[in-house]
C-alpha cells in the first residue's frame, strides 16, 4: 500500500489500471435449501446500476454449495451472471462451500463447485480459500493446521486453470492477530495462485489503517509476482454513520493507489 504524505488529496483514479470491485448480495442471499429471493432479478438490476455508478470493474458474489446444487438457483445464476458481463462488468466468485465436519468433505465440495463455476462462468477471478485464518476455519469442524491446506490450494487452483485458463485464482487472509503469519504462508504458494488478498475491517482494529502497511512490506520483501488485493474492506453506515463510512473508504482508496485490486465490502 502506497502511503502519500498528503493522502487526503490522492484519489484511486490516479491508478486507472486498479480493479475496483463491489460486493453483491443477490446470489448470496438464500434459504436453507439454496433458493434465492423471489425478487432477485429486480435486486440484481439495482446492484448493476450501483456498480456502474461507482465506476467499478467487477462484482463479487460468495456462492454456497447449496445454491449451486439448487436447480432453480443454478438457472438464475446462468441468467444473472450473463446479464452482469453483458454490462461490461467482470465477475469475482468466492467459493463459500457450506459447513462440514471434516477437511475432506469440504475439499470434495469445493472441488466440485470450482469445476462447475470454471466451466460455466469463466469468472475473471475465483477466491478459492477465503480467509485461511478466518472464515475457512469456521467452515470445517475438524481442526486442521494452516499449512496443511497449502497443497490443496495448489491442487484446486490447477484444476480451475485447466478448465478456464483466463480465470485468476485468489487466496485471502484476515488481518487479525495471526494475520501476518497466515499471509507469510500464502507467499509460499506456487505460480498456480495468481493473487493474494487481505480482509480488513477497521472497527475491529481501532481504525488503525496503517497496520495494512505491514502486509505490503512483507509482500514487497518476498519479491512476489502475484497480484495484491484488499479483498474485503468496509464498515457499515448503520453503526458508524454515512459520513464515517465515506471518510474511511476515501482514505483506504487513496492509500491503495498502487494495488492491483480493491473490493468494497460495505453495507447500509
Amino acid at each position: 500500500i502506497h502511503v502519500l504524505p498528503s493522502y487526503q488529496k490522492a484519489h484511486f483514479s490516479e491508478n486507472p489500471d486498479m480493479n475496483l470491485c463491489v460486493s453483491g448480495s443477490v446470489f448470496n442471499t438464500i434459504d436453507f435449501d439454496g433458493n434465492l429471493e423471489l425478487n432477485w432479478e429486480k435486486n440484481l438490476e439495482q446492484e448493476i446500476t450501483w456498480a456502474k455508478e461507482l465506476h467499478a470493474t467487477h462484482i463479487r458474489y460468495d456462492l454456497k454449495t447449496r445454491t449451486l446444487a439448487n436447480l432453480d438457483s443454478r438457472a438464475a445464476l446462468l441468467e444473472g451472471l450473463s446479464r452482469i458481463t453483458s454490462e461490461g462488468l467482470e465477475l469475482v466468485i468466492c467459493l463459500e462451500g457450506d459447513y462440514y465436519y471434516t477437511k475432506q468433505e469440504y475439499l470434495n465440495s469445493i472441488y466440485t463447485d470450482a469445476t462447475f463455476i470454471a466451466q460455466e462462468f469463466e469468472p475473471a477471478y475465483m477466491i478459492i480459500f477465503n480467509e485461511i485464518n478466518g472464515k475457512l476455519l469456521s467452515n470445517v469442524r475438524e481442526t486442521v493446521p494452516r499449512n496443511n491446506w497449502l497443497p490443496d490450494i495448489t491442487n484446486i487452483s490447477s484444476r480451475i486453470k485447466s478448465l478456464s485458463p483466463t480465470t485468476k485464482t485468489v487466496v485471502t487472509v484476515l488481518a487479525s492477530l495471526d494475520g501476518l503469519a497466515a499471509f507469510n504462508a500464502t507467499l509460499t504458494l506456487g505460480s498456480s495462485v495468481d493473487a493474494l488478498g487481505v480482509s480488513y475491517f477497521p472497527v475491529f482494529y481501532g481504525w488503525r489503517v496503517k497496520q495494512l502497511l505491514d502486509y505490503r512490506t512483507i509482500f514487497d520483501a518476498a519479491g512476489s509476482s502475484k497480484e495484491f488485493w484488499l479483498t474485503e474492506i468496509g464498515t457499515n453506515s448503520f453503526n458508524q454513520g454515512e459520513d464515517a463510512q465515506a471518510r474511511f473508504l476515501t482514505k483506504i482508496l487513496s492509500l491503495a493507489s498502487d494495488l492491483e485490486g480493491c473490493l468494497l465490502y460495505t453495507s447500509p
